[in-house]
């Protein structure tokens, strides 16, 4: 009797190109973290994505603060199919170097997030690659890597945030009208700065020296100030309050007695719309306030604090790392590459975003990209393919979804929600790295 053999399974057209798009289409699973700050889950964008795409459902008596999506080792991602594999092990057991130019890209060089900001986060600034270095071979506990951490946040709300410092100028009107913030700084080092504006001497030096007193001022004697002032304050009519006024008192409703409540009258509050994005460098202040967004910035998870948190404060670092420019910073509207896909590129080689907004039925290609990405839905639903022509293989969209993206290759999005489909893409900054190679432009570290 002949032996039978069985037969291999001949793979249909519409198997071979989900099997494709799989390959180029990893489905991950991200990180939340759970900090005091963030929005509890049963409001914030936070824990609905991470409910949508974990392996539990949020936990809605929790503040969800950040989902990260990278390969930080503070908060990796896994791949949704085996969720022991990190993305970190799944790209070093794959082929992740991509050439662009001349410059050879490995691994994930950055770290895309969504925040969900309920109250203030602590007045912070990030290093240079070269302080980055010397502050974690210092101190790898406070700073546990050694890279830059440039980045940059699009709102997805009405956000609020401290960027940078305001013009010296209007600092200096609010030394004189505000006579317990002049006290703060101490009287004879706040006289020194009016001097030295008024005279146009060096702004940042006098900044710097006004700042640097105000930080390193005696504790009991900032509470003393701030109480002063907030009394004072509660006693004025809404109408005689100016933003920083009612700014101040905002935050000492958070953090009575940190003299990080000052900031009001040293930073740019910044009010921006949905679609509004801000760049902040290395060595620049800020402090996000309330909202939420995306944000994107190199691989690293090196704060520099001193104020408005309970967590480590390096205050002398700050105070000598600032560039202490003044004046508000750009705030970005991002560049309408094609109809339906905007693209915020920062003066960093290190990522980029795309933001791709859909109504129900609309389609639209994104052009293959060289560099790593990653592909995040943040509200509706729809398809992701290869191909929308030659096979109907598909992978789903909605809010949640997160994709790590092989380069190189060309998608197709569609909408089939009643609601807009909002999805982003990060890369490298392709288009920086290529006029840096070329020597003409410098890359900001």
């Amino acid at each position: 009797m002949a032996t039978l053999v069985a037969e291999k399974p001949v793979k249909t057209v519409q198997e071979d190109q989900a099997a494709l798009l799989s390959a180029a289409m990893v489905p991950i699973l991200a990180k939340a973290q759970n900090y005091a700050w963030g929005i509890n889950g049963g409001s914030s964008l936070v824990a609905s994505i991470y409910s949508r795409n974990s392996l539990e459902p949020a936990d809605g008596g929790k503040p969800y603060a950040e989902l990260w999506m990278g390969t930080h080792p503070s908060g990796p991602s896994r791949i949704q199919s085996d969720p022991s594999v990190t993305l970190s092990s799944f790209l070093d057991t794959s082929e992740n170097a991509f050439s662009i130019g001349e410059k050879e890209v490995r691994g994930l060089p950055y770290l895309l997030k969504i925040l969900s900001v309920g109250g203030a986060l602590s007045i912070q600034a990030h290093p240079t690659k070269e302080l980055a270095k010397t502050l974690h071979e210092q101190n790898p506990s406070a700073y546990k890597d050694d890279n830059h951490k440039p980045e940059m946040a699009i709102a997805l709300s009405p956000f609020q945030a401290l960027c940078g410092f305001r013009e010296c100028n209007e600092i200096v009107k609010d030394v004189a009208r505000v006579p317990e913030f002049a006290d703060a700084i101490g009287r004879v080092e706040a006289d020194e700065f009016v001097k030295a504006i008024k005279g146009s001497s060096d702004k940042a030096e006098a900044l710097k020296r006004a700042f640097g007193s105000l930080m390193r001022q005696d504790e009991a004697r900032v509470t003393d100030c701030l109480k002063r002032l907030v009394q004072r304050l509660e006693k004025m009519e809404p109408e005689q309050k100016t933003q920083q006024d009612r700014t101040l008192k905002d935050l000492y409703a958070q953090y009575p007695g940190d003299v990080g409540c000052f900031a009001a009258y040293l930073m740019n509050k910044l009010d921006l719309e949905p679609n509004d994005a801000i760049f902040i460098g290395a060595n620049e202040p800020h402090a996000y306030l309330q909202g939420e967004c995306v944000e994107i910035m190199a691989n690293s998870d090196n704060v520099v604090r001193a104020g408005l948190t309970p967590k480590f404060k390096d205050v002398d670092v700050l105070v000598e790392m600032l560039t202490y420019k003044d004046g508000p910073p750009e705030v970005m509207k991002g560049d309408v590459v094609k109809e339906n896909i905007k693209m915020y590129r920062p003066p960093c080689e290190d990522f980029q975003l795309e933001q791709v907004e859909l109504k129900k039925g609309e389609s639209v290609k994104l052009d293959p990209a060289n560099g790593p990405s990653m592909l995040v839905t943040i509200s509706g639903d729809g398809t992701v393919a290869m191909s929308q022509k030659k096979s109907s293989a598909s992978m789903p969209l909605y809010t949640g979804t997160i994709y790590y993206c092989q380069p190189k290759n060309v998608f197709h999005i569609t909408c089939t929600s009643e609601s807009p489909l909002i999805v982003y893409r990060s890369n490298v900054n392709e288009k920086l790295i290529m006029e840096s190679r070329s020597g003409s432009i410098c890359t900001i570290h």
